[in-house]
């Protein structure tokens, strides 16, 4: 879960000094937003956890990812990282292309946003995690 990442995170900077830096991505209904994120430890030992946008693309409005929509009891798995969706036959599509392919639209109202980490995410943070290690 994100949460349990950015305690991982936020330990290994500890126990190593060193900071972390990775990518991840932050998006609205209408742009996808490529951040980079670092997590570092001052030298008082304050946790500084530091995001800034790399780019942006704008998209057409995506009504899966509007806070205000009514939602129903299902979940539907998200990247916390890089916002795609996994599809039962384990492709991790764009929340566009997800939604054509699950036919999420087809009901009234639209699923919940469950935040998982695909293994392409994962394996770059451990990677990135390792690094600071090293």
């Amino acid at each position: 879960e994100t949460a349990q990442l950015y305690c991982t995170l936020i330990e290994r900077v500890r126990t190593t000094g060193r900071p972390i830096t990775g990518p991840f991505r932050c998006d609205a209904p209408t742009a996808r937003r490529f951040m980079r994120l670092r997590v570092s430890v001052q030298e008082n030992g304050v946790m500084d956890l530091d995001s800034g946008i790399v780019r942006e693309e704008k998209r057409e409005s995506q009504r899966l990812l509007e806070p205000t929509q009514p939602r129903n009891d299902e979940l539907i798995r998200m990247c916390g990282w890089c916002k795609k969706i996994p599809l039962a036959d384990n492709r991790w599509l764009e929340v566009e292309d997800a939604i054509t392919e699950l036919g999420l639209f087809d009901a009234e109202s639209i699923p919940q946003i469950s935040h998982i980490m695909c293994p392409k995410c994962f394996g770059s943070t451990m990677a990135a995690m390792d690094e600071a290690v090293a």
